[in-house]
């Protein structure tokens, strides 16, 4: 996804979402045959959360599908061709996009709503600090804080994300 975000190609980026999305359906799956370590006290919580953090991956997954579709009709204009923009121009494109996607928010909050409401449920500091030389805590937390500030940015901070086109000169050029 990534990597087709980066070279401006759609496909490649909605080809990385269903792979993403059937590696997250994997893990569900395998979590699946695991399901008898719920039962079992200290394994049950961290069971409980990876099946929450996969569920809310599931939903984040279906917002980013959504996101494609509304640019879709207009990659040509928002320069989705497959050819790298450069920095200058970038920031360009990402405020026609924004005024693209904006109008569909309401189309992506509920999945991103339930993302959230998924992690909300996933207690941090249950988890050490680090597991070898491997930091554990703030990984399961950064995850957490990605998938709380999505669904922050689409119905709190939507006002400031809606003013953003205009402030930056879109489609009208500013002098600050």
């Amino acid at each position: 996804v990534n990597e087709g975000l980066k070279n401006n190609d759609l496909e490649r980026a909605k080809t990385g979402i269903i792979k993403i999305r059937g590696n997250v359906g994997g893990i569900n799956g395998s979590l699946n045959w695991l399901f008898y370590l719920r039962f079992i006290p200290f394994a049950g919580s961290y069971y409980a959360d990876a099946k929450h953090f996969v569920a809310a991956f599931d939903y984040e997954l279906a917002a980013a599908e959504k996101i494609l579709k509304v640019i879709e009709p207009n990659k040509q204009e928002l320069g989705f061709t497959g050819q790298p923009i450069p920095g200058q121009d970038r920031i360009a494109q990402m405020v026609k996009i924004l005024d693209k996607v904006l109008p569909q928010v309401s189309v992506i909050e509920p999945d991103m709503k339930k993302a959230a409401d998924e992690v909300a449920r996933i207690d941090v500091s249950k988890y050490p600090e680090k597991y070898g030389s491997t930091k554990v805590r703030s990984r399961v937390d950064e995850a957490k804080n990605f998938i709380t500030g999505a669904h922050y940015a689409v119905t709190r901070a939507r006002p400031a994300l809606e003013a953003a086109p205009q402030a930056l000169g879109h489609p009208d050029s500013k002098n600050y």
